[in-house]
């Protein structure tokens, strides 16, 4: 047999023999990597370079993503496809019969016998611009769309869920959808190509997935109303918009779904209407047209299509806000009104019905400006030193609204025109102790304890020596104590430059629109937390990673009373009351290997819970149960190892190594994590550094 066509027969023979349901691309690693070592190749992107000699009958190579791609639909649908395009590329006759016997073998009962746990829904974004689909016109008229998969090919899959975001001025969820293809080759729809703006990134044959429109939004989920949401405001699609397709976590799907079903809020719009104002204000319209004399199509005019019935404009006109408007219809397509002046290139654009309310006395712009710039709007009307845009219709927000209102208060505003002072409640999902027990191991008693020193004290920490898993226990019990409210959970990295200002409040420098600078006193990262959680029910946690690598006196102050007198209000220095919310509950991790849990300040030490984490054995054996690693021969060397160490705080912990594909990686991980902390730690004793070297632990572990 050939070499690339043994190399790829044993790559797909170690996948199948280690595969226990899900995606296979991390296991199909492991076996480049293995198999690389097994012919002493030292390059192991050399097999891969074997598969991409291979073409399909498309011409495609069987690069990783088409050859995860053919593994997986082998072992789960029996598809031949893989087999017959190996077949096809052999030359030797011996080569044939070598691969029919192997797929024979290998397509028999084995695979029917594997229990393959079902895979779990994954939740998408995907993303369009604007600029180059008409988004909005196929989902008036389109239940299906082929999309572009530009990343995470070897995770979406038939059945996930996605929400579709459109980019742009007026970014956010446009609509809900069901994946009803795995990504593969798809030309691009015919019916989609009178929404295509920009014909040569759509065509030809490209990865792509079916979607079924399940609903289009009345409303938009706007961004300004997603960044609003701790838990979903930090989305790589605000964040790092760059892409078409975004993962969610189901969490963060739940919350998404919450605000599509919560009660439609109106949008708010801004109008600038200079000559046309009268004519707009008698005939009780707004009116664009669809492109500028030169034939282009501008946002400010382009946004008219998105203004519904209910939303709140408020009309700007010579250097003041003059009316506030109620939308009696959407907007239509329709000629230019004749009480407008005419103009050639114009007679086509859209038309919004309003009711017009005089503001008296009007609010000048000037009164308004400065406060409306430290506002997050997108493509707003008013520019960096306080004017007011060129343009016709920008997007404000309900925050801008109020601004607007407050800066002027003897302004009477319409019943409609005044915005509910609480956002809509969003429930997280519950997240019973049974289930943190289940993914955590630890038993349901001991998490029940643990979460009962919290409620009683307010504040915990939780401590062990490196690898133990703190980080992620104190995320899971987070999760417990905000499921089922309306309550969010925060992570906060404390470090030696840490300081009072950071963490409660300080004076920060500011730059004035006139250019000069200000020193206000602004509040730090847990003042800010505080005052989010006020307009919360449920609990609120801050969880302090590394709380032990600053020093704590300096950044608590007058936290440090607090915590232990919660009941109590203190004034603070720079001025003003401060009470920490009873809703709040603060988890701190603590590395003992970088200070022992004894030099802890002892007033800090009366105000927390402390709870302690150790290598726990048991999780590590759970979690290797069907990997097919050696993991009981692996136990036995960390439990002699930690004796070896001999003291608690600084014993090795069980994190490094809970990796399914450990097999390929444990090597690296000994050899670059665990090696340097023994070195360390055991500097004055190298004879105790060489007995745990990988080369000596290797033949322990794999005997």
């Amino acid at each position: 047999m050939s070499e690339r066509i043994r190399h790829i027969l044993d790559v797909i023979k170690y996948v199948k023999d280690n595969w226990a349901g899900g995606n296979i691309s991390g296991m199909r690693r492991s076996a480049d990597k293995l198999i690389s070592k097994k012919y002493h190749v030292k390059d192991r992107t050399i097999v891969d370079k074997y598969r991409r000699q291979l073409k399909d009958k498309h011409g495609n190579d069987l690069g990783t993503e088409n050859f995860d791609r053919l593994v997986q639909k082998w072992l789960q649908e029996k598809d031949q496809e893989l087999k017959a395009i190996i077949i096809e590329h052999c030359v030797d006759p011996s080569d044939r019969k070598m691969v029919m016997d192997f797929f024979e073998e290998f397509n028999g009962p084995a695979i029917q016998q594997r229990e393959v746990k079902p895979r779990e829904r994954e939740y998408w974004i995907f993303q369009t611009n604007p600029e180059y689909y008409d988004l909005k016109g196929a989902l008036k008229l389109l239940k299906e769309q082929n999309w572009l998969v530009v990343q995470h090919k070897d995770r979406i899959r038939k059945g996930d869920a996605v929400y579709i975001w459109q980019s742009g001025p007026s970014s956010g969820i446009y609509a809900i959808a069901e994946v009803l293809t795995n990504p593969g080759p798809l030309p691009e729809n015919p019916a989609e190509r009178p929404f295509v703006k920009t014909p040569e990134k759509f065509e030809g044959e490209k990865p792509r997935v079916r979607l079924s429109i399940n609903r289009v939004l009345q409303k938009p989920v706007s961004k300004s109303l997603l960044l609003k949401i701790p838990e979903i405001a930090n989305l790589k699609i605000i964040s790092a918009a760059q892409g078409t397709n975004f993962s969610l976590t189901p969490e963060q799907a739940h919350l998404i779904d919450q605000l599509i079903d919560a009660p439609v809020e109106p949008n708010i719009w801004w109008v600038n209407q200079g000559t046309t104002l009268q004519a707009e204000v008698q005939g009780g319209f707004l009116w664009a047209p669809f492109k500028s004399k030169s034939g282009r199509s501008m946002s400010h005019w382009d946004t008219m299509a998105e203004v519904n019935q209910h939303d709140i404009i408020v009309h700007y006109a010579n250097g003041a806000l003059r009316y506030v408007s109620k939308v009696l219809q959407a907007a239509i397509e329709t000629t230019k009104p004749a009480t407008l002046k005419e103009e050639d290139w114009s007679t086509d654009g859209r038309m919004v019905k309003v009711e017009y309310h005089e503001l008296t006395p009007q609010i000048p712009i000037k009164k308004i400006s400065e406060a409306t710039l430290q506002l997050d709007i997108s493509q707003g009307p008013i520019n960096s030193s306080g004017g007011v845009k060129q343009g016709y219709l920008f997007r404000l927000t309900p925050d801008a609204l109020g601004i607007i209102q407050n800066s002027q208060p003897e302004t009477k505003w319409p019943d409609f025109a005044i915005m509910p002072k609480t956002p809509p409640v969003i429930k997280n999902p519950e997240y019973p102790l049974l289930q943190v027990a289940l993914e955590t191991s630890f038993p349901e008693d001991q998490l029940a304890h643990w979460v009962h020193a919290i409620e009683r004290k307010g504040q915990a920490i939780v401590y062990g020596p490196p690898g133990t898993g703190k980080t992620y226990i104190a995320e899971k019990l987070a999760l417990h104590l905000i499921g089922g409210g309306d309550g969010f959970q925060e992570v906060v990295q404390f470090h030696p430059a840490y300081s009072y200002e950071d963490f409660i409040q300080g004076i920060r420098p500011k730059a004035r629109p006139d250019g000069s600078l200000d020193y206000p006193v602004v509040a730090g990262r847990f003042l800010e937390f505080c005052d989010r959680s006020k307009s919360r029910q449920g609990r609120c946690v801050l969880i302090i990673d590394e709380i032990n690598r600053a020093n704590l006196s300096q950044v608590f102050g007058e936290l440090m009373y607090l915590l232990e007198y919660r009941n109590r209000e203190v004034p603070l220095a720079s001025g003003g009351i401060f009470q920490i919310p009873t809703n709040i509950r603060l988890i701190g991790t603590m590395n003992t290997a970088d200070r022992s849990i004894a030099l802890v300040d002892h007033a800090l030490r009366r105000r927390f819970a402390f709870l302690r984490l150790y290598p726990n054995y048991e999780v590590l054996s759970k979690y290797h149960a069907n990997t097919g690693f050696p993991v009981e021969n692996l136990i036995q060397t960390l439990r002699h190892l930690n004796n070896q160490i001999g003291d608690p705080h600084y014993e090795v912990g069980i994190s490094f190594f809970l990796r399914k594909d450990l097999e390929s990686q444990i090597e690296d991980i000994w050899g670059m994590e665990i090696e340097p902390y023994l070195e360390e730690y055991f500097f004055d004793q190298p004879e105790k550094v060489g007995e745990f070297r990988w080369q000596k632990v290797h033949k322990k572990i794999f005997p």
